[in-house]
């Protein structure tokens, strides 16, 4: 588990086949998945605008089961996007979604790789009501890692944001 900067160095870079995009996805683009995962099939599940092709597979679903998802696929890498990385917004918590997809992964696929993308909520010493939720999902990741041996890693970043996700509270600051 780590959850310091990292700097990848040399030839050894990983290339997954498969790859699961789950939570946060509205901010995802084609042109990043073309950049980031330019040789893995993807897979998005959760609010999307982008269309499925033969490469990546979209499902719009608001209440997934993971379960199902996890017996049918398997998955080289699974990315979970915090849902406190959307600025200025009080979503409900999506830590029992995590808590499901941590459970399904390190039951059925304990090989995957898991990386969880969290905000800069925890990095500062406020407590408020988005910290603590944003500390409980990085705690639970830290759980699964320790209880299962799930290969997790946590990034913290700034809030996401795009021109190309209606309603998004950046994107309308920077166009004033």
């Amino acid at each position: 588990l780590q959850k310091a900067r990292s700097v990848i160095k040399g030839q050894n870079v990983f290339t997954p086949k498969s790859v699961l995009l789950l939570g946060n996805t509205g901010y995802i683009t084609e042109s990043f998945i073309d950049a980031a995962f330019y040789e893995s099939r993807v897979m998005i599940v959760g609010e999307s605008n982008i269309k499925s092709t033969s490469r990546i597979k979209v499902y719009n679903i608001k209440a997934p089961s993971y379960e199902k998802i996890f017996d049918t696929y398997e998955f080289d890498v699974v990315i979970y996007l915090a849902s406190e990385l959307s600025y200025d917004t009080t979503p409900e918590s999506d830590a029992e979604a995590l808590r499901s997809v941590l459970e399904n992964a390190s039951k059925k696929c304990p090989d995957t790789r898991f990386l969880y993308i969290s905000s800069l909520d925890c990095a500062f010493n406020e407590k408020s009501g988005r910290s603590v939720l944003a500390h409980s999902k990085e705690n639970l990741c830290e759980y699964y890692h320790g209880e299962y041996c799930l290969d997790i890693k946590i990034i913290r970043i700034p809030y996401l944001y795009s021109a190309l996700k209606k309603g998004d509270f950046l994107e309308r600051v920077f166009e004033q």
